[in-house]
């Protein structure tokens, strides 16, 4: 086992705390340790970091750039550069080993400080792609906290010796929305002649047939895609989380209504066979009392405490939306990424442990990002499935370069096949194949390491 990585800094701070056990701990498996004694610290043989203005012999030098020892939300917006091609922020103007600070640049990202800054929020109050310094400087697309550890253990490997960390290898972490359960079952009177009024004037008379034939048992439902995927995740060995919407109807919220026995069954169902979790609606996103509503139908049909949820519409804001599911019971969300372009919205491919800044600690709620979701290139970027497919496949290749979690959204009904879904499962199919492949190449790889 390595010895401590020793890390100098003129004064402890929970941000320092919290960002190292991330970067060394987490993403490299590194022991670490922090310390405020010069004289330990100068006298040490292990690897070290410099982590302040002072200079020391036998150490790696880490300009702070201040966000570290800060408390409170400050109007910053960190440098910009680009060192050896990587985009890099909180740039340091002194000549050094290591030319930025990679603790508040980190920091900054995952934190998602930025977003308790003022901005313009979209129609649905939400923080776009384009607001962000990802955005704004063209490395959105780029896992940029996981580089920049990479770099930061090279660094420390050509200053002192080989480390030995821990390898971890690419994962897939696939999510489903059931926005709305069935496209024509179990719709009351009104909503059915409504629908069947509307495909009527808009001449979508295959629309009406099929409506017809599935009210009257004659054909599945095309969004009743349950059964398919529980079959091939079973097939490739791959868990699924599925958020489930259960909030009141209303114009942004179209599931079927939460009382009908059909939905309790459906929700019985799905609880047995997947990871079940909460999909907030619309409405709960601004209203904590409609949210815990819902949460409490989820569960009661559930018949178990919920741990999991995604916000609809992707409406996340901070720190109000993390404090209202922390407060629920809520462990795991997985609302992480933009809703209008693919992407690392904190800058990174893995699963970790939120910190609020307004409270200036760690929680126990865990973040699981995002890359994409699939309307979101369908819809926003108009693209195929071809050409879905091969930006799915330039992401995945940059999250499997730094051993990360490929996170992903999809629907129910994006995996019908069906309608404006024509050949979509493929590229869903496609994905999960190539994820598969990778997770044990990099499997093989980590045995014959521990063989060697």
């Amino acid at each position: 086992m390595n010895e401590p990585v020793i890390i100098y800094t003129e004064k402890f701070s929970t941000r320092l705390s919290y960002i190292s056990e991330l970067l060394l701990g987490t993403l490299l498996g590194l022991p670490y340790q922090l310390t405020t004694d010069k004289n330990y610290f100068k006298n040490s043989p292990a690897l070290k970091i410099n982590y302040s203005n002072n200079d020391f012999e036998n150490s790696l030098k880490i300009v702070p750039a201040g966000l570290m020892h800060e408390t409170g939300i400050k109007n910053i917006k960190p440098s910009f550069a680009k060192w050896n091609n990587n985009p890099v922020l909180f740039h340091s103007d002194e000549n050094g080993e290591f030319p930025f600070d990679i603790f508040s640049a980190s920091f900054f990202m995952v934190s998602r400080y930025e977003e308790y800054l003022p901005f313009k929020a979209d129609e649905h109050g939400r923080f776009g792609s384009d607001q962000s310094v990802a955005g704004k400087n063209n490395f959105l697309e780029e896992p940029v906290v996981q580089q920049w550890t990479q770099l930061l253990l090279k660094s420390l490997q050509d200053k002192f010796r080989n480390i030995n960390t821990r390898r971890q290898r690419f994962t897939m972490e696939v999510t489903i929305d059931v926005d709305v359960a069935f496209a024509y079952l179990y719709r009351n009177v009104s909503r059915f002649a409504l629908a069947s009024a509307r495909d009527l004037t808009t001449f979508r008379f295959g629309n009406l047939l099929d409506r017809l034939l599935v009210s009257i048992g004659t054909k599945q439902d095309p969004f009743d895609t349950y059964a398919y995927i529980e079959q091939i995740h079973r097939n490739y060995d791959l868990p699924v989380n599925l958020f489930f919407l259960i909030g009141d109807y209303g114009h942004y919220d179209r599931n079927l209504p939460f009382s009908h026995t059909s939905v309790h069954e459906l929700i019985s169902y799905l609880n047995q066979k997947f990871f079940l979790g909460v999909h907030p609606s619309y409405r709960a996103a601004d209203n904590f009392e409609i949210l815990k509503e819902e949460y409490k139908r989820l569960t009661n049909y559930a018949g178990v405490p919920i741990t999991r949820s995604r916000q609809h519409f992707l409406r996340l804001t901070f720190p109000k939306t993390y404090q209202w599911l922390s407060k629920l019971g809520i462990t795991d969300d997985f609302s992480m990424g933009y809703h209008d372009k693919p992407g690392f919205r904190a800058g990174i491919a893995a699963p970790y442990v939120f910190y609020d800044l307004i409270t200036e600690t760690k929680t126990n709620l865990t973040v699981h990002p995002f890359v994409y979701m699939e309307r979101t290139l369908k819809d926003r970027l108009k693209m195929n499935p071809d050409e879905a497919l091969m930006k799915i496949v330039d992401l995945m290749k940059k999250v499997n370069a730094v051993n990360g979690t490929f996170g992903t959204i999809w629907h129910n009904d994006s995996l019908s096949d069906y309608g404006e879904w024509k050949r979509w499962r493929y590229v869903y199919e496609v994905m999960l194949s190539m994820g598969y492949t990778m997770n044990r190449k990099k499997e093989i790889v980590k045995k014959s390491f521990q063989l060697n």
